[in-house]
């Protein structure tokens, strides 16, 4: 893949993609619209955790197991302080409040790899 089209350029591409996929998933709210979207999202985005971890060994090249765990314990963390996030949201605000952090997210992504790309 990398040779074909840059780690952070497909992540800019399918996080931007997912998000507006996500965002009219949960406005139109039809279940069947929703279990497309998912599959969809899934397949572009199932290479998104190695894609990131090639970005950060080519950037440290030489720490390339530093940067491999890094990657890794900062994806767990990330994770599990989400998922309380989001479920506190969704206590607090409703379920539409809550899922829409994830697009919010995704956006987010796309504008942190587009900052990255131009260094």
């Amino acid at each position: 893949m990398d040779r074909k089209i840059e780690y952070s350029k497909w992540l800019c591409i399918t996080c931007l993609l997912s998000a507006v996929l996500y965002t009219a998933a949960f406005l139109i709210g039809s279940g069947v619209f929703l279990v497309a979207v998912l599959f969809t999202v899934g397949a572009l985005t199932g290479a998104a955790f190695p894609s990131i971890i090639g970005m950060a060994c080519s950037r440290y090249p030489h720490l390339s197991g530093t940067a491999t765990s890094t990657v890794s314990l900062t994806s767990s963390l990330i994770g599990t302080l989400l998922s309380g996030f989001i479920g506190a949201l969704v206590d607090v605000a409703g379920y539409l409040a809550g899922m829409m952090v994830i697009p919010v997210l995704l956006v987010l992504c796309t504008v942190i790899l587009v900052i990255y790309r131009k260094l």
